[in-house]
């Protein structure tokens, strides 16, 4: 029988916005919850990867057991407005090295690091004629990142997302082939269901096509919420996951709707539910 997926709920000690799709927020008391749910393990979402209290964090997770199942980088876009195609090398240079604090920290954990949002966006001026560069500053940080993270034998995911947050490598072809121009061995594709939502036209086909350069899924609805809550079929893509031998983990990126543990525990029941008609 099959192993099946690994399961990761996104959890964050930050202050955010209720709307923003990380379901466990605070201290964390959140993680035992999480591993009654079933669980395997947390993804963290954090601006500060310096201040946080590892061995607390390593100690709770042991407790529940559970593991980190990758750090997400968002929040340093969102919040402190850093990018890897800045028009100012300065900050092209700045993003870098603030993604290495998260290669050390991902290195710690043994897990690898989300580049989603954080890549930027390409200047409307330049759409068309001189598109070209920004895909070269890209290209140039990732592959410092990457040279930098295979010292610390950790694996960077590259995130398809939709065109309304980053108006460039939005689907998952777009993300792969990209992929194969950077030549980067421990750089891999990490899809996300609600992004796919948007910009796959058939989201079966998408999975099959990017098959083994998918490292890592961030499951949530339409609507951000928890799978079940609005209008993706799940078992569609649950179905190519499996078809593709997928065994890596899922993590639910979802809004804290009607509550975080509520949202946390019909995610994974929802998932769970599909995915059993495919273990046999």
């Amino acid at each position: 029988m099959r192993k099946g997926f690994l399961y990761s709920i996104t959890y964050s000690p930050e202050k955010l916005s209720y709307s923003y799709p990380v379901a466990l927020r605070g201290d964390t008391s959140h993680f035992h919850s999480a591993m009654q749910a079933g669980y395997d393990a947390i993804e963290l979402h954090t601006v500060n990867p310096d201040d946080l209290n590892l061995e607390h964090i390593t100690s709770q997770l042991k407790h529940n057991k559970l593991k980190l199942s990758a750090i997400a980088t968002g929040l340093e876009y969102s919040i402190n407005r850093l990018n890897l195609i800045d028009d100012s090398k300065e900050i092209r240079d700045a993003t870098v090295q603030r993604l290495c604090r998260y290669v050390d920290l991902a290195g710690y954990f043994y897990c690898p690091v989300i580049v989603g949002c954080l890549r930027g966006n390409i200047p409307e001026q330049a759409r068309g004629h001189g598109e070209r560069t920004y895909y070269e500053y890209l290209r140039d940080g990732i592959e410092q990142l990457c040279k930098y993270a295979s010292s610390k034998n950790t694996i960077i995911l590259l995130e398809a997302i939709n065109y309304y947050v980053n108006n460039y490598l939005n689907t998952l072809e777009d993300v792969v082939r990209w992929i194969h121009w950077t030549g980067q061995k421990n750089l891999k594709l990490h899809l996300d269901s609600h992004h796919m939502n948007i910009e796959e036209k058939d989201l079966t086909e998408a999975i099959l096509n990017a098959g083994s350069a998918i490292g890592y899924v961030h499951f949530s609805d339409s609507n951000r919420m928890y799978p079940g809550a609005g209008n993706i079929d799940f078992s569609a893509i649950v179905a190519a996951l499996y078809e593709i031998q997928y065994a890596g983990y899922v993590s639910m990126e979802i809004t804290p709707f009607p509550s975080p543990d509520i949202a946390a525990m019909k995610a994974i029941s929802n998932i769970k539910d599909i995915e059993s008609s495919f273990r046999a």
